[in-house]
């Protein structure tokens, strides 16, 4: 069902604009195999018909309170801290981040933990387990409602880390760049698009046992050299920036669209 109100929606529309090129190339990419599940009268080129008339339009944030917080100072930490900072459910990878942060004991790595983000009622039983495997490890557990108190904690992080297996942008973690964490993401998703290339190979994983060796790896010694790298990297988010794009994206397709 959701896929055909895609499908169809991108057909009506002159201007179809996505998150990241991997969510354009997923929509693309799935046009013909969900095409494929019609036994007749199936439409031709439907997926060079999108493909003309979309393109990539990130998405823009408002780094307003982001720049006040970071007018105060990052105090050092004396024992690293790494972040966890998305919403509590099975496609951001639970699991994944429980494993990593319980080897991350095993090794004897020393560091601390704060695993933040939105829950729901009904959450995935990993985050359970939090407590008992991390202990005075973990600095807080659960949603920050205050905005600042949130970017506060970013702050004073070293290392933000992802587990996702869906994210079409990653807002949570061009917030905690921008807030100077070092990243620890999967290589895949939008992930590559947010990191410069040159910083592929430090920061981005494949595969558990990579995840398990580069978090251990930048925790321990964080190269903060490339901190102001990443802020950069993500500023160009900013919708103080987007915003005058995005207008004429809008100008253009009022003067070229169907009437």
């Amino acid at each position: 069902q959701y896929g055909w109100i895609n499908l169809s929606s991108a057909l009506a529309a002159d201007r179809v604009l996505f998150n990241s090129a991997y969510h354009r190339e997923g929509l693309l990419r799935e046009v013909t195999r969900v095409l494929a599940l019609m036994p007749d009268h199936v439409p031709g080129g439907l997926q060079e018909r999108i493909g003309e008339r979309s393109a990539v339009f990130p998405v823009g944030i408002d780094f307003e309170l982001h720049r006040e917080v970071l007018r105060g100072p990052r105090k050092p930490n004396r024992v690293p801290v790494g972040d966890w900072n998305h919403r509590w459910e099975y496609d951001k990878g639970p699991e994944l981040m429980v494993e990593a942060f319980a080897k991350l004991r095993e090794r004897g790595v020393d560091f601390q933990a704060v695993v933040c983000g939105q829950a729901f009622k009904k959450k995935p039983e990993e985050f359970q387990a939090l407590r008992e495997i991390l202990g005075d490890r973990l600095l807080h557990a659960g949603f920050f409602p205050d905005g600042r108190r949130y970017l506060e904690a970013l702050l004073q992080a070293d290392v933000v880390l992802s587990t996702a297996r869906h994210d079409f942008f990653g807002v949570s973690i061009v917030e905690a760049l921008y807030m100077g964490c070092l990243p620890i993401l999967p290589d895949a998703l939008s992930y590559p698009e947010i990191i410069p290339p040159a910083l592929h190979g430090k920061f981005l994983y494949d595969g558990v046992r990579e995840l398990h060796e580069k978090l251990a790896r930048v925790l321990a010694r964080p190269p903060v050299e490339h901190r102001a790298e990443l802020q950069a990297a993500v500023a160009r988010f900013d919708w103080r920036s987007l915003a005058p794009d995005l207008d004429q994206i809008v100008d253009e397709t009022f003067s070229s669209g169907r009437r």
